[in-house]
Formats: structure tokens, sequence, C-alpha cells
């Protein structure tokens, strides 16, 4: 299921690991947890660091390597 729908704000590398940050409504801040679970592109990942609007998330190297996530683009709303 879908509760919401981010937008990627920034990617950075980190080593051989990548940081992303996404932007989320403000209705689901209520939903959101530090080392909480997070589905990005279906993919299950970690909350590593959490804003009022955005969380971000370390992204090892086989996940990277293995998912789509390395096609990720950063995104703009409208």
């Amino acid at each position: 299921h879908v509760d919401g729908v981010g937008v990627i704000e920034e990617i950075r590398a980190e080593g051989e690991s990548h940081w992303l940050t996404v932007g989320f409504p403000p209705a689901l801040a209520p939903f959101f947890i530090r080392k909480g679970s997070i589905a990005v592109d279906g993919i299950s990942l970690t909350v590593a660091g959490l804003g009022e609007r955005q969380f971000d998330v370390m992204v090892i190297p086989f996940t990277w390597d293995n998912t789509t996530l390395k096609a990720t683009k950063i995104e703009f709303e409208s």
C-alpha cells in the first residue's frame, strides 16, 4: 500500500554509500520515526535522519548497485 508520495530532494555520495533526502507532505509527519522502516520505490529502507518535512536514508553499496535507486534523480515540486 502507499500512504503518500515523496520527492527526492538530494542525493549525495559518502564513501561507497549514498544518502537520499526525501521530502514528504506534512500530513504524513506523525507516521515517521527515526530508525523506522520506510519504502522508497518499493525498496525497504531505514529512516536515518528526520526533519519536519523530509527524511534521510543511507543506502549501502549492495542496495545501490542491485536496485533501481542508482537511477534515481532529484525531483522538484511544481
